[in-house]
């Protein structure tokens, strides 16, 4: 299923094409996933702290695993799912080996509950976001803390690394709807970004990091231009708060979910809603595509994980 060329040019004339290839169940919201380095298999995490291991192309569970005690709402793979961060208790990150299942660091530095977490595409950093609006960045192999971010005046709900690592973005929510460009050597302030009139729930880079794509409770998408800080495009189409977006691996679609239990693919380059897939019965949160763009998986608050077929 991976490519070893790298990523597959999509056909976007063949986007009516796209469709269901697997449901995959849990018992609870799902609240993360990665697919693994193989490309032949996902890895999904509930709010239950169940971790389930699906074979994406026959669809079956490989196995499953959790054995902590209580419920889990904000949680991150790293991108080749061997890591797991979750939120802890007493305003503690949770770093877990997916292999072992074992606790490999407790990440104390934040003085309010979690609220966002994110994995550095090479899984060495981790970001952490908090109530208070308190961004803090780990070395993952040590468990310490590198940098702390402050410019937030309130909940930091969305966070993202640039494709090479170097940039960190992040989106406000109960307040603030800014959105923040970082340096994440300095810690510098890049730029503030002003544009939406909600939270801002999701962000992504595409993946030659020159473009950044924001999902808010205002019912839009937005596009930045990330070198000068102007935005370059409004996309609407959903009818309810969008949740959550990603951008396929050659840059050519975006993929948004909704509120409204929907997922819309767009056309980066003209911003036109090609294709809106739906299948779920709640709220979509998160949305991802394999390495190869073969797949885009969808997880929902309606405890399951579709993946879909991407024509190429």
């Amino acid at each position: 299923m991976a490519s070893a060329s790298g990523p597959l040019a999509i056909s976007i004339d063949a986007v009516d094409q796209v469709e269901n290839l697997h449901t995959f169940e849990h018992d609870s919201t799902v609240v993360g996933f990665a697919f693994l380095s193989s490309g032949h298999q996902l890895i999904s995490l509930d709010a239950g702290i169940t971790v389930r291991v699906w074979d994406i192309e026959s669809g079956q569970e490989i196995r499953s695993f959790g054995d902590r005690e209580g419920r889990v709402f904000n949680a991150a793979f790293a991108p080749d799912g061997a890591m797991l961060a979750t939120e802890g208790t007493d305003n503690t990150v949770q770093l877990w080996d997916v292999a072992s299942g074992q606790l490999a660091h407790t990440l104390v530095g934040h003085n309010a509950p979690i609220m966002s977490l994110a994995f550095s595409p090479n899984g060495t950093r981790l970001a952490s976001a908090d109530d208070k609006g308190t961004i803090i960045l780990w070395d993952v192999r040590s468990g310490h803390s590198t940098c702390a971010l402050s410019g937030h005046t309130s909940p930091v709900g969305a966070l993202a690394f640039s494709p090479d690592g170097d940039q960190l973005a992040s989106g406000g929510v109960e307040g603030s709807t800014e959105i923040k460009l970082w340096d994440v050597a300095s810690g510098q302030e890049l730029h503030s970004l002003k544009g939406h009139s909600d939270n801002v729930y999701s962000l992504a880079f595409a993946p030659g990091g020159m473009q950044l794509a924001s999902a808010s409770g205002d019912r839009t998408i937005r596009l930045w231009d990330v070198v000068s800080g102007q935005e370059l495009r409004t996309l609407r189409g959903h009818r309810d708060r969008v949740y959550s977006v990603t951008f396929s691996p050659d840059g050519s679609l975006l993929a948004s979910g909704s509120f409204d239990g929907t997922v819309i693919l767009w056309d980066v380059k003209s911003g036109r809603a090609l294709r809106s897939l739906s299948g779920h019965t709640d709220l979509v949160r998160p949305l991802a595509f394999s390495a190869d763009g073969i797949v885009l998986a969808s997880a929902s608050f309606d405890n399951t994980v579709i993946v879909w077929g991407i024509p190429h």
